[in-house]
């Protein structure tokens, strides 16, 4: 048992987890505590006052044994056997308990999961068995409390984690540069309620006209339209965190050179290209040029080829989009959209009016939460 009790501490030490002397002397207290509340110290402490010859046999040859032996020996024995064994067991479970990970790298999410974020702080990342023991006794303890989803941030210096994490039932969530991360849906009795992963790309296209009502048009020189010869919006895709109007003034800055803000967003498209490309939603927004001062526009050096105000009804004649039934219909709601502002007798419907009013918007405090929400609301005439 003694043998036991110091291979117990040999192996916190290896595993470094939390402080081994302040663990055993915790324990080693207990144990004298219990040991002098039932009097099994006072026991052992007597001296035998009267040795008396005993007889027992080998279990190897039966061949008689003698040897000293005091009185009430056996129960001694069976006093101090039953505190090692309780002992240990508490040395088992706090085995247990130290081997789940820290609280300090674990956070509860509002429906019963758990993420963990894998950091330099986490002493058993560095070794893939130590982290192997800890991550199975972890997830035995939050399927025992009732977890759900569980969720790992893997940073990219600790990817030798990920074989362990699948080889425990984790599967790849999404990856973004320096980071992976891992779910598992713990309940056996209902499938996974874990939202998917990133599933759709956002772009936006920037129409903005000068005085003339030419609207700006760009060739690539790179991509599926520069082997039409195509010409188009300034177009591109949102960067994580950026507001629609946000992207279409970036993207017209970069493509064009030209400074501008969002008037309102005039119509949009959803597609789904299928395979690994997931959804994309395309967003024509209404731009203004900042009337500070005379603007020149110049194409971007990497990816324009051409950059020029071309008239609307050129723009649609193209014969890529009249080739197009989806982009005819684009083309023709921005074309009503445009005119219909433009028009000061009146005569529009109301449904005309609504698709030139388009979507204007505004960014507004969440309130309940820390930061804020773009909300897209239907434009004034």
């Amino acid at each position: 048992a003694g043998c036991r009790l110091m291979t117990s501490y040999s192996h916190y030490r290896q595993r470094r987890i939390g402080n081994p002397m302040k663990l055993m002397a915790s324990l080693m207290a207990s144990f004298l505590a219990a040991s002098t509340r039932n009097g099994a110290l006072r026991t052992i402490s007597r001296a035998p006052k009267a040795p008396v010859r005993s007889i027992s046999f080998s279990a190897m040859n039966h061949r008689p044994i003698t040897r000293n032996a005091t009185p009430n020996r056996i129960p001694r024995i069976f006093a101090v056997a039953t505190l090692l064994a309780s002992t240990l067991s508490s040395i088992e479970a706090a085995c247990c308990d130290a081997d789940e990970f820290p609280d300090e790298i674990l956070h509860l999410d509002s429906y019963n999961g758990v993420v963990m974020k894998i950091n330099d702080t986490l002493a058993v990342a560095h070794d893939t068995e130590d982290f192997s023991v800890s991550l199975e006794a972890s997830l035995a303890k939050w399927r025992k409390d009732g977890k759900k989803g569980i969720w790992i941030h893997i940073p990219t210096e600790f990817a030798h984690l990920v074989p362990i994490c699948t080889a425990q039932g984790f599967e790849f969530h999404f990856a973004k540069p320096g980071m992976l991360v891992l779910t598992q849906w713990l309940p056996e009795n209902s499938a996974s309620r874990l939202p998917l992963g990133p599933t759709h790309q956002v772009g936006i296209g920037a129409l903005v006209l000068n005085e003339e009502g030419q609207m700006l048009v760009v060739q690539e020189k790179s991509g599926p339209a520069s082997e039409f010869k195509l010409w188009k919006m300034p177009t591109g895709l949102l960067d994580p965190g950026e507001d629609i109007g946000m992207a279409a003034q970036r993207e017209l800055m970069e493509e064009t050179g030209l400074d501008s803000k969002i008037v309102k967003i005039l119509c949009f498209r959803q597609a789904h290209a299928g395979g690994d490309r997931g959804s994309d939603l395309f967003f024509v927004c209404q731009m203004s040029p900042v009337a500070t001062h005379e603007q020149q526009v110049t194409a971007q050096e990497e990816e324009i080829a051409a950059v020029k105000w071309m008239d609307m009804d050129e723009f649609c004649a193209q014969e890529t989009w009249q080739k197009s039934p989806v982009y005819k219909e684009l083309n023709a709601a921005m074309m009503q959209a445009v005119r219909s502002n433009g028009d000061s007798d009146g005569s529009d419907n109301g449904a005309t009016a609504v698709l030139a009013a388009g979507f204007e918007t505004k960014i507004l405090p969440v309130g309940f939460r820390p930061g804020n929400n773009a909300i897209y609301i239907p434009a004034k005439l």
